[in-house]
């Protein structure tokens, strides 16, 4: 791409706005293009942060990898956009992964060009100020709009389903249209329990990969002798399997716990309205999202018999709630357990080996 192009380009890139003529010129002669098939990734999660990415053409989703290996889109960057700016004032790695959703041409500046330059440096980190800002401001954004809370580049206009477009009340009025049959007082506690029983499932596959664990522990140390204590005094011989089996024992109930409690969730007060008594819902209104419901979501979700009730309770939330702190109190004895047997190596119990996990991990 020619140097007057480029420098065309970036001028109107927020990232850059206000730099001098010599700065875009310095820029411009820095800059490299490269171009990227579908599906291809600028950067990857945990990887060095090194460039700063313009998006010329094409389309770029910011993903992260969720604790259970499932990978959630977070935004997407078009023509305009730049990320990776977090390289100029960090040395952590990345936080999320760039793919690439439709083939696209990326110019990027290396960081070791700002260490160079000092003043374009400077007056780059003002922009970057400006755009965090807008980040916080776009926080609770949705996702068609998310990509401004990230590290993006151009301010993007709040449109709704029918477009980027201004929309007459009379046609389209929040209240009379979007929200009909609906408050705030049933559709969030609805989404809310929808939400949870779909969390709740996640949380226990990964129960599930703990609980598998602690039990081939259990299978490997079937023979191992050491000894049991009541009150950290010496009681009677156990083997150090038993222990492991153990804990897997006690952590297998809980998922029936869990499942038993987040099904209360099943039960929902759409059509209530504002508290329960169903004002300014058409009939049959419950009838027909229940249905609509258990289509989208696959689960076996009812209404209240009572929606005045239902809409005041929060018995089923209290119930959940309590099953996650019983399993937290569970995990968190689990382990001091083993914080306290690898306790050593000179003056504590040092029965076990516990892996280093990071660098100053163990003393």
């Amino acid at each position: 791409m020619k140097k007057g192009k480029i420098i065309e380009f970036i001028r109107r890139i927020e990232l850059f706005k206000g730099l001098e003529e010599s700065d875009l010129q310095q820029l411009a002669e820095n800059i490299e293009e490269k171009s990227y098939s579908e599906g291809s990734f600028l950067f990857m999660e945990n990887e060095p942060r090194e460039n700063i990415y313009i998006i010329y053409t094409g389309e770029v989703k910011l993903c992260k990898t969720t604790f259970t290996g499932i990978r959630k889109e977070l935004a997407f960057f078009s023509a305009g956009d730049f990320l990776g700016e977090g390289s100029l004032n960090e040395n952590s790695p990345h936080s999320t992964s760039a793919r690439v959703s439709v083939p696209a041409n990326i110019l990027y500046i290396k960081k070791e060009f700002f260490k160079q330059y000092g003043e374009t440096s400077i007056k780059v980190f003002s922009n970057i100020a400006r755009v965090i800002s807008r980040r916080m401001r776009h926080a609770n954004n949705r996702l068609v709009n998310r990509a401004a809370q990230y590290e993006s580049g151009k301010t993007r206009l709040e449109h709704d389903l029918l477009g980027e477009r201004e929309v007459p009340y009379e046609y389209c009025h929040p209240n009379t249209h979007i929200n009909l049959s609906q408050s705030t007082n049933d559709t969030y506690p609805t989404a809310v329990k929808i939400a949870l029983i779909k969390s709740n499932v996640a949380l226990i596959d990964v129960l599930k990969k703990l609980i598998k664990s602690f039990r081939g522990k259990a299978c490997e140390f079937e023979f191992v002798i050491k000894m049991g204590r009541t009150q950290l005094q010496d009681a009677v011989p156990m083997t150090l399997g038993q222990e492991f089996e153990a804990y897997a024992v006690t952590l297998d109930e809980e998922i029936q716990r869990l499942e038993e409690n987040a099904n209360l969730f099943l039960e929902v007060n759409m059509g209530g309205t504002a508290i329960g008594t169903g004002i300014n819902a058409k009939p049959g209104y419950s009838d027909k999202v229940i249905s609509h419901l258990r289509a989208i979501t696959g689960l076996k979700v009812k209404n209240a018999k009572n929606l005045v009730e239902a809409t005041q309770d929060t018995g089923a939330f209290v119930m959940y709630s309590s099953a996650i702190k019983r399993l937290a109190i569970k995990l968190s004895k689990i382990s001091n357990d083993l914080r306290l047997l690898s306790s050593g190596p000179r003056a504590g119990f040092n029965e076990i080996n516990l892996p280093p996990m990071q660098p100053g991990s163990r003393v």
